[in-house]
């Protein structure tokens, strides 16, 4: 059988992934602000290795930003505590 000479896409993000992985009250927006989606099916060797490289620099840096908002928030807190404690 030959392959078809055009390709269908369909979003079966919306119906499929968001519904699967939103939390209660959570906005597709804040989920896809936190949540990285590869998807890679399909892609041949050599490729399949370069999707897979992107995902992982992709987390390292999704895992620094985190740990940095985490970083300023406590210091900020704690900032916050010792100019309460110096008045």
């Amino acid at each position: 059988m030959a392959p078809k000479a055009t390709f269908d896409a369909v979003d079966d993000f919306d119906g499929n992934y968001v519904p699967r992985d939103l939390r209660p009250e959570q906005t597709k927006e804040d989920l896809l602000r936190e949540r990285i989606y590869s998807f890679r099916q399909g892609a041949l060797l050599p490729a399949a290795g370069i999707f897979d490289m992107f995902r992982d620099i992709l987390g390292t840096l999704y895992a620094h930003i985190a740990a940095s908002r985490q970083w300023r928030r406590l210091t900020t807190l704690a900032t916050s505590r010792v100019n309460d404690w110096s008045s």
